[in-house]
């Protein structure tokens, strides 16, 4: 007599990650220099209720460096989030997971933002989220505020990488590697109840560490000769160039605290042409007098070029910088 299917119980499994996010985090998140990386995957089905990370200590050998509960959306964008514009946009988020597990909870401003429950990661940048609204099955547009926790706007186009972290009661992941690694080999193992997926049919994610808490936040309001939009100079003229000091702190500060920038030097870069012609390593505060000789000896000549101001603590630079260009008068 054959079987009958109607009584054989449903098999559940968990499946490895469909991709996974690991972000170094920010001095402003973490509030000191060493490296911290938060880890978190994207389920490959549904069903997933906890993960354990794992860090290669020795070549293909693998010990517990934690284990979470949180994961995360992954999606791409359908619409193109400019360096411009204002800090907060209604719906400016436009984004389709890929991801098989893509609903969004409802959560209002003062829990998204307020208590910083609705997390997005695109590229360098991490903005924070409200009132997620479904458009079709798997796409959402999403409130967003920008440039959070010391990372400042960036361009993305269609298509970007974005991740949507919604969190509840339970914590993130977060792991310090090694003080001295260069990088590290990471797995990450799903869990369904006490299923485990085999470390063996886990690829191994390699990171590399970026220092990014030591790097402070890129300088502000460049001019050059007073100028912060469209400087010119003249005929053996020397350039004058200025910055304000930042600091990544200030997001969530008491506006009347003066924090204090945390870099020890300025990076200048002289660019014509789309070539960069000089670096020059100065004092963290500006003014700074760009000389016409050392101009002729860095251009060739008196010409057009393009000024990129870094900060850096112990030489580590900012991931951003601040630009403008010169005109020849």
């Amino acid at each position: 007599m054959p079987a009958d299917d109607a009584l054989i119980a449903a098999q559940y499994l968990p499946l490895p990650c469909h991709d996974v996010l690991v972000v170094e985090l920010p001095y402003a998140w973490t509030g000191q220099t060493l490296p911290q990386l938060l880890v978190v995957p994207a389920r490959g089905e549904t069903l997933s209720d906890g993960f354990t990370l794992w860090w290669e200590r020795a070549v293909n050998s693998f010990a517990t460096a934690g284990e979470g509960q949180v994961f995360g959306r992954r999606g791409t964008l359908n619409a193109a989030l400019d360096a411009t514009g204002f800090l907060y946009a209604e719906s400016g988020l436009d984004v389709t997971f890929t991801s098989p597990d893509d609903d969004l909870d409802d959560m209002p401003f003062d829990e998204g933002v307020g208590t910083r429950r609705f997390l997005i990661f695109i590229g360098d940048e991490i903005l924070l989220g409200w009132e997620p609204t479904l458009v079709s099955a798997g796409r959402y547009t999403v409130n967003v505020l920008r440039s959070q926790l010391g990372t400042t706007r960036g361009q993305h186009g269609i298509g970007t990488e974005c991740w949507c972290v919604q969190l509840g009661e339970l914590p993130l992941l977060e792991w310090s590697p090694p003080k001295d690694a260069v990088s590290v080999g990471l797995k990450i193992q799903p869990r369904l109840l006490h299923r485990e997926v085999s470390l063996a049919d886990i690829a191994k994610i390699t990171h590399s560490i970026q220092r990014r808490s030591l790097r402070p936040l890129g300088p502000a309001n460049l001019t050059a000769n007073g100028d912060g939009a469209h400087p010119t100079y003249a005929s053996g003229q020397n350039v004058v160039l200025d910055w304000t000091l930042t600091s990544e702190a200030r997001a969530g500060s008491d506006p009347e605290v003066d924090l204090e920038c945390r870099a020890d030097q300025a990076v200048l870069e002289l660019w014509a042409g789309a070539v960069l012609k000089a670096t020059l390593t100065v004092g963290r505060e500006g003014p700074y007098t760009l000389t016409n000789a050392a101009l002729v000896a860095a251009l060739g000549s008196e010409t057009d070029f393009t000024i990129r101001a870094y900060l850096a603590l112990a030489g580590y630079r900012s991931l951003d910088f601040d630009t403008i260009t010169v005109t020849k008068a």
